[in-house]
């Protein structure tokens, strides 16, 4: 049995999806993962899962562009011909899910959230819905599966897919080898960790305002920014928030539970 994984990215893949993988493969599945070609595409291969390049923009709205990626993967579904479609993120949700319903490929699509696009009242919104709703709405749906009641209660009122496909999880999940459980560190600073994409949905903002409150009064309280941004206004704001020293920057890491064994506090703020 062949199981198909369509995301945006491959460090994902390695960083979120890799126990998935793992135990599709000791059940005996083959595990594809369509994503765009990068420098993870090598970690991703060392744990099983072969890689199938799709030119993708993650935040591009080019309707012509994005008519483009959904007859990619309509080429790779036939190409490959998987015996199911794992869906993640928006893009390969809505066009891998709707090449998926053309070809009558069964697919269980994953909601980690509601994102900017979806979760904004906007004429793009309306776009998303719609689209959501023919990438959702056919009998080779199996499952769409939500990690909060908000997301599944926004398709409910917009009628995307059927309700009887609908289920709620507790997340992701988390490797708990990877990330044990660390005694309390005892230093001569209080170390806050802030671990997102750099984007204002993620409160990037707020964190960086109660820094600047907190600094004043505690100087010893440092706050460390673990992430990557393609805004070039948040590389600006936090190169020159680095530098004065309200926050350290220091960018994407995949060395996570190092920091977190040093760190009193993490802050994940959010809308």
């Amino acid at each position: 049995m062949k199981v198909l994984i369509a995301s945006i990215a491959a460090s994902g893949i390695v960083r979120v999806r890799a126990e998935l993988i793992g135990e599709l493969i000791n059940r005996g599945y083959e595990v594809a993962a369509v994503v765009p070609r990068s420098a993870d595409y090598k970690k991703m291969e060392d744990i099983g899962c072969r890689g199938i390049d799709v030119k993708i923009q993650q935040y591009g709205k080019n309707p012509l562009s994005d008519y483009r990626v959904y007859r990619q993967y309509i080429k790779i579904l036939k190409d490959e011909r998987p015996d199911i479609v794992l869906l993640f993120t928006t893009k390969p949700n809505v066009y891998c899910g709707m090449a998926c319903r053309k070809l009558n490929i069964p697919a269980i699509m994953n909601i980690t959230g509601m994102g900017s696009a979806l979760g904004s009242k906007s004429f793009t919104q309306k776009i998303l819905i719609s689209l959501y709703r023919i990438a959702c709405g056919g009998k080779n749906m199996r499952r769409i599966l939500f990690q909060n009641e908000d997301s599944r209660d926004f398709f409910k009122r917009n009628r995307i897919g059927k309700e009887s496909v609908y289920k709620c999880i507790p997340g992701s999940g988390v490797n708990l080898e990877k990330f044990d459980l660390q005694p309390f560190p005892v230093s001569d600073t209080v170390d806050f960790l802030f671990i997102a994409r750099i984007m204002k949905l993620k409160g990037i903002d707020e964190y960086i305002a109660a820094a600047e409150k907190v600094r004043e009064k505690h100087p010893e309280a440092v706050f460390h920014v673990l992430g990557s941004s393609d805004d070039e206004h948040y590389k600006e704001l936090l190169s020159e928030k680095n530098k004065s020293g309200t926050v350290v920057w220091h960018g994407r890491v995949d060395n996570i539970p190092d920091f977190e064994k040093m760190s009193q506090c993490t802050v994940q703020p959010s809308y």
